[in-house]
């Protein structure tokens, strides 16, 4: 048996399911991997350097 209780008519059909089944995992397989991929973008894209800003203020400045 393939997958639980299910019956086939024949073992070509059980091949067949078998490989439908296959091919919806390997999509969702590469699906998961392209939100992973996307999310990885995204988080670069919102810093993309972690330099700092720093303020900088001009004038004379007198020592003693």
């Amino acid at each position: 048996m393939y997958r639980g209780d299910t019956p086939f008519c024949s073992e070509e059909c059980r091949q067949e399911q078998i490989e439908r089944d296959e091919a919806k995992e390997k999509n969702k397989n590469l699906s998961s991997s392209m939100k992973a991929l996307r999310k990885k973008e995204q988080r670069k894209s919102v810093s993309p350097n972690k330099t700092q800003n720093y303020s900088f203020h001009t004038g004379t400045v007198a020592a003693a």
